[in-house]
């Protein structure tokens, strides 16, 4: 059976609202589905995709000939599009308009617009023509983070749809994954398929070993291993999210929110980082956070992690004077 809606982990609440407007016959044509990256939105409109095209139930059968090739990606009553080079362009949106002036035998036909806060100008635009006078059944799925991302013209054609972060138990029914892992993913299977992967646990019990060396004062920003990594932004930036996640549990732990951490498996670590002046721990996170958004801002890695080195001993040193003195 290819029902996607039964593959869904979580969200349970905006199905059934969602299947019984369907129900009802009281759908807006547009719908603006917001909420964090890897929980499930995309499959969600997929989903209810099949429940409009179905041939048996209005809540999709999963079985039938449409139904199973909206399963397939082979089907004619649907659209999907993404960004091309990170923006949805204006090529794409007459595709839609080219799409909805195709004759069709589907019972409906189905735009689902991924990244749709992408749309440049232009796109954007030439959409709102089509939102604004949408031909009988049809229907759009609009895909952001949140509604703000999305132009103001789109927004107010839109019924928004709010998607949550999923729950550890939801992420475990789908991919069983380590505690650390379900909590580190913040509800986000996106966010967990990465953690999982070997490359990344190994990034993250690199991390924490770089942790002990910084306690220990050593300069490891002049070994060669370190050198190789610093070369490569994509490792850097992902040590740099391992440690604002440790120094975050260092805060929690801290605040005796023991049950938050999402490194409980490196509870030595935790317990060396929660043993700082609660100011350095959150200066410690804040030059952390710092690194991370110049990572990302294509400064240079090497001089980026020798600055975070150097400013973070120092710091930690003083307290450490102040506190003896």
């Amino acid at each position: 059976m290819a029902r996607i809606l039964s593959a869904v982990s979580g969200h349970e609440e905006i199905i059934d609202r969602l299947l019984r407007a369907r129900e009802e016959n009281r759908l807006p044509s547009t719908f603006l589905f917001v909420g964090p990256e890897g929980v499930g939105r995309r499959k969600v409109a997929l989903g209810f995709a099949q429940a409009l095209v179905c041939e048996k139930l209005p809540i999709a059968c999963g079985e039938c000939g449409p139904c199973l090739r909206i399963a397939l990606g082979q089907s004619e009553a649907l659209l999907q599009i993404a960004p091309e080079k990170n923006q949805i362009k204006i090529d794409q949106s007459r595709q839609i308009q080219e799409f909805l002036q195709l004759r069709s035998m589907s019972k409906a036909r189905i735009v689902i617009l991924d990244q749709a806060h992408n749309l440049n100008p232009q796109a954007a635009n030439l959409l709102l023509k089509t939102l604004e006078e949408p031909p009988e059944n049809c229907y759009f799925f609009l895909i952001a983070p949140s509604a703000r991302h999305v132009l103001p013209t789109l927004r107010s054609r839109s019924q928004i749809v709010r998607f949550g972060a999923l729950t550890e138990e939801d992420l475990k029914r789908n991919r069983p994954a380590p505690a650390w892992a379900l909590k580190s993913a913040m509800g986000s299977f996106t966010r967990l398929q990465s953690l999982i992967q070997k490359d990344d646990i190994e990034l993250r019990n690199e991390a924490w070993g770089i942790l002990s060396i910084w306690f220990e004062d050593k300069p490891i920003y002049l070994s060669d291993q370190a050198r190789e990594w610093m070369r490569d932004r994509g490792a850097l930036l992902a040590l740099t999210r391992f440690w604002i996640l440790a120094f975050r549990d260092g805060l929690l732990f801290q605040a005796g929110e023991k049950d938050r951490l999402m490194n409980a498996d490196q509870m030595k670590g935790v317990e060396r980082l929660a043993a700082l002046d609660p100011e350095a721990l959150g200066d410690l996170m804040r030059r952390a956070l710092d690194l991370e958004n110049g990572l990302m801002a294509q400064r240079d890695p090497q001089l980026s992690f020798e600055e975070f080195w150097i400013q973070t001993r120092r710091r930690v040193q003083v307290d450490a004077n102040a506190t003896q003195m």
